[in-house]
């Protein structure tokens, strides 16, 4: 997404629904306090959301059962503890991370783990010795701790609306459940996750995009933001000359600042529009963390004049800039070459991160 981009078709839609977790698909159920999971949670799709300082029961139903927990750190650095302090057999935890990368196995049902990222993690129990019984239950226990001492404010989550029924509404104001088309692509919400499968041919000279910004609505809100730290997640189903963009502070669609991915030569930047103009706020900056058809985390920091981006932890700039103060968030796709799919989930909006 280069200065031509600044020529291209804006196709503004309206995401009534959160976008839910990308590893696997969907979070169903939350556990708090002594309330049991329901069962199936043996995939990510159906992990239970399992909050800082909570706990929950749950049962191991046969040999190969595995059960998930999806949690969330709102800062970098964060010390992450996950405990089995009643377990009726020999019961383990894994924890993987947001694209199912192995970050521990637990030998005494304990783990101790700093996290890099703020986002979604995953821990997982199970049977070490295949001993097993449904009416004895397990407890699990969360707890983290801040490198600043203070936890920052959530603002945004997709956890806090997960039983909304998703609709679309396309740029000319009519709803679509769960799906519309234009002649960029088709966008879709299912499986826990937000699809944009953009069918249009792009090129160097004239790209096919399109952009989707959050907007507050009475039973879902959306914040508009100042000072915040956003992440989300992103991944590119097949290889393609394409990219994706996260948008912010956004005052309408042609002005908002953004930072946009290539995904196929790994580079990304910082920029402004303004009126419908493209201004890079940094150079192109190399990213070989960037995976071209993997799940890639940004996150978003502005306070003040401020903002700093990263992308799988990887610095892509700092810069300071006053022309845009406050303002809603989105995401977008778009394609130079053939046809592609990106799907887009796990957001997280806090007050502003250390970093």
């Amino acid at each position: 997404m280069t200065r031509r981009l600044a020529a291209r078709r804006l196709v503004v839609g309206v995401l009534l629904a959160t976008l839910l977790t990308m590893v696997l698909g969907l979070p169903t159920a939350t556990a708090q306090g002594e309330n049991a999971c329901a069962e199936p949670n043996d995939m990510s799709q159906n992990a239970c959301y399992l909050g800082n300082g909570a706990e929950a029961i749950g049962f191991i139903s046969s040999g190969d059962d595995v059960d998930g927990y999806r949690f969330e750190t709102r800062d970098f650095g964060v010390r992450v503890r996950l405990d089995l302090p009643d377990r009726p057999f020999s019961y383990r935890l894994t924890l993987v991370n947001y694209e199912g990368s192995l970050l521990s196995i637990s030998d005494d049902a304990t783990i101790s783990a700093t996290l890099p990222l703020p986002g979604s993690y995953y821990a997982f129990v199970e049977s070490v010795t295949g001993e097993w019984d449904a009416g004895r239950p397990y407890r699990i226990t969360a707890s983290m701790r801040y490198p600043s001492g203070d936890e920052p404010a959530l603002l945004y989550s997709q956890a806090y609306a997960m039983d909304m029924v998703g609709n679309l509404i396309s740029p000319d104001g009519v709803s679509q459940q769960r799906q519309y088309s234009d002649a960029i692509g088709t966008y879709s919400y299912g499986n826990g996750r937000f699809w944009m499968q953009l069918t249009a041919q792009g090129s160097v000279e004239q790209p096919a995009a399109t952009l989707f910004t959050l907007v507050p609505d009475p039973t879902d809100p959306v914040p508009t933001l100042e000072d915040f730290s956003l992440t989300i997640d992103s991944r590119m189903t097949d290889p393609a000359d394409a990219g994706y963009s996260v948008q912010f502070r956004v005052l309408d669609p042609v002005n908002f600042y953004e930072v946009l991915v290539k995904l196929e030569s790994r580079q990304a930047v910082i920029a402004r529009l303004v009126d419908n103009r493209l201004y890079l706020l940094t150079e192109w900056t190399s990213v070989p963390s960037l995976r071209l058809t993997g799940i890639n985390r940004t996150v978003v920091r502005c306070e003040g004049t401020e903002i700093r981006a990263s992308i799988n932890g990887q610095s892509i700039g700092t810069v300071r800039d006053d022309a845009f103060k406050r303002g809603l968030f989105g995401y977008g796709a778009g394609t130079w070459g053939g046809p592609t799919t990106l799907i887009f989930d796990n957001i997280l909006v806090t007050t502003p991160t250390r970093r």
